[in-house]
């Protein structure tokens, strides 16, 4: 995201065992839900998803017509490897398709949280 009206940092820690083995049912529902959206027919419908007005490169330069969103933003991770991957993909990317691809700067990098 390249423009945010509001932004509010919570850390995230991790407990000493911070993946319990055993999610609930409810839970495991969730995830395969999510999985779902990109299996059979439900791939097309996802694709229309992605590929609807509002999914383009303007949502992330300009305030999100669809509202506020959950964030993790990577620069802030200091994961100087994940980094550097991203970077090496982009030259590359940019090797084989010159000029097609609009990137975000390395400090606008996010991944997007569901719930």
């Amino acid at each position: 995201l390249e423009s945010c009206s509001r932004i509010t940092n919570i850390p995230l820690t991790l407990t000493q065992n911070p993946c319990d083995p055993n999610p609930s049912e409810e839970e495991r529902e969730r995830v395969r839900g999510v999985l779902s959206e990109w299996e059979g027919d439900h791939l097309q419908n996802y694709l229309e998803k992605v590929n609807a007005p509002g999914s383009r490169v303007s949502s992330y330069r300009s305030n999100s017509p669809t509202g506020s969103t959950v964030v993790s933003f990577l620069a802030q991770s200091n994961n100087n490897e994940l980094l550097s991957l991203i970077s090496s993909f982009r030259d590359e990317v940019d090797k084989c398709f010159p000029g097609r691809f609009s990137w975000m700067e390395l400090s606008s990098l996010h991944c997007t949280l569901r719930s």
